[in-house]
């Protein structure tokens, strides 16, 4: 009687002879991260078309139920994948490890993920700019980000470190964008347009009702320049010279204080004539407003006196008027004045805002020597004393 075979477990039995049972294999699964919180379908095959049983060895990162995993918390999600095989077929035992992560629009903090705060631009307001004119510019999203500002015109204007520059006359487009942060996502871009006029075609008053901050006239410019120029000789400073590419910066600085018959250097958006141009100005000038009986009779001689004097250095925090007409790193500078109807104080027609430029955004060398600046300095004019 022949004597009965048996096959090994891996082997089957067919026509009295053990044959190999089939390796079944599976492919990876259709996703490699998981998103915290989110559900997935599980449904695969092996090769041999026989369903896939699945289960989890981390059921705090993530859970199989009813042909569904379920990621709950970021970190590393170990799953077991059986089948039980077939007479012919070997039983499949695998593990498969998947990472859990927070959406694209999260971040993780303290191991939870967290919503990304939204943001927006604000479009800038800008009226116009000049030909030949140079205007610091920047801006933040409402998360307080530095905005990105690129031109799309870059035959009429461009836009490099801080600063937006006329080139040729027509319409300049600025696009302004924000990519968010670990924190933060990305804003809505913003384009604005708005007209580049050549310089020379503009006419020197200003025009209030317009919003035209009109053009300096030359005299005030050069009086200007001599006038901080012997103030700084006075301490054994180097002289500084005109500044004629921010003069239009300077100018729609003091229209913003002047149509207003305001003083501040942070104007409000919803205030007559404003623009992005005239209210960084303002955050880098120095400045004053005042009620004048005449027009165009407030000369910059006598604007840099009252920086100069106590008149507007009266308290700690106003010092910085005679501060920066003294620094010793300004190598440059350039003025506005503008002159309109006074609506505050009726006892004088007009009011002048007046306005120079001292902030720069790079820092600059200086030749003037070492050591303190004092005020006042050996035998100082007596003009540059305030009264009593």
């Amino acid at each position: 009687m022949p004597k009965p075979v048996t096959c090994v477990e891996s082997q089957y039995l067919e026509e009295g002879v053990c044959k190999n049972k089939v390796v079944q294999n599976i492919q990876s699964l259709p996703f490699s991260t998981l998103i915290q919180g989110q559900r997935y379908p599980l449904s695969l095959q092996t090769d041999q078309g026989l369903v896939v049983t699945f289960s989890s060895n981390t059921p705090n990162i993530c859970s199989v139920s009813g042909g569904e995993l379920k990621a709950h918390k970021v970190g590393q999600c170990n799953l077991v994948l059986t089948q039980a095989g077939t007479a012919k077929v070997l039983a499949l035992n695998s593990s498969m490890t998947v990472n859990v992560s927070c959406a694209a629009e999260q971040y993780l903090e303290n191991n939870v993920c967290v919503n990304k705060l939204k943001q927006t631009i604000t479009p800038l307001k800008i009226k116009y700019i000049l030909t030949e004119s140079v205007y610091s510019l920047d801006t933040e999203s409402s998360a307080k980000l530095p905005v990105t500002i690129s031109s799309l015109s870059s035959s009429t204007c461009t836009y490099s470190q801080g600063e937006l520059k006329g080139i040729g006359a027509g319409l300049c487009t600025l696009k302004l964008t924000q990519e968010g942060d670990a924190k933060t996502l990305a804003a809505e871009s913003k384009t604005i347009s708005f007209d580049v006029f050549k310089a020379s075609s503009m006419g020197d008053a200003p025009d209030i009702n317009n919003c035209y901050a009109g053009k300096l006239r030359a005299k005030f410019r050069n009086e200007f320049l001599h006038e901080l120029n012997t103030v700084r000789a006075l301490h054994g400073l180097p002289s500084i010279t005109y500044d004629y590419a921010h003069e239009d910066e300077m100018m729609q600085t003091a229209l913003i204080l002047a149509a207003n018959n305001i003083l501040t250097h942070y104007p409000e958006a919803t205030t007559n004539c404003y623009s992005d141009i005239g209210a960084v100005g303002a955050k880098t000038s120095s400045l004053e407003m005042g009620v004048r009986q005449n027009k165009y009779d407030y000369s910059p001689a006598e604007s840099i006196t009252n920086m100069v004097h106590d008149k507007l250095n009266l308290f700690a925090g106003d010092v910085g008027h005679r501060l920066w007409m003294l620094n010793p790193f300004l190598q440059k500078s350039a003025y506005g004045s503008v002159n309109a109807p006074s609506f505050k104080d009726t006892r004088f027609p007009y009011v002048v805002g007046t306005s120079y430029k001292v902030v720069y955004p790079f820092d600059n060398p200086t030749t003037a020597p070492l050591g303190v600046i004092a005020y006042p300095y050996h035998n100082y004019p007596a003009k540059y004393y305030m009264a009593g």
